[in-house]
């Protein structure tokens, strides 16, 4: 059976200090942190992989895309076998 890829779905909220629209979960990640994300933060991964699920225990800072994109491989196997 083949999966069908759902489009992700990020809440935006505007940022009043920097006058631009962001993304509501890294902004909650940086609130995590209590700092800024750093240029190498780049990804922020939602555990459970559902986009609209911005609780903080569902967010994960991944330090690099590439690293990202092994855990997702790593989940999709799994979801497959399982």
């Amino acid at each position: 059976m083949e999966r069908v890829k759902r489009r992700k779905v990020y809440r935006k909220v505007r940022d009043k200090t920097a006058g631009k629209v962001r993304s509501l979960h890294r902004v909650l990640a940086e609130q995590m942190l209590a700092r800024p994300l750093a240029p190498g933060e780049m990804i922020v991964h939602h555990r459970n992989g559902d986009s609209t699920n911005n609780d903080p225990s569902n967010l994960l800072v991944m330090p690099s895309q590439r690293y990202h994109a092994h855990i997702e491989l790593g989940l999709t196997r799994n979801l497959q076998m399982g």
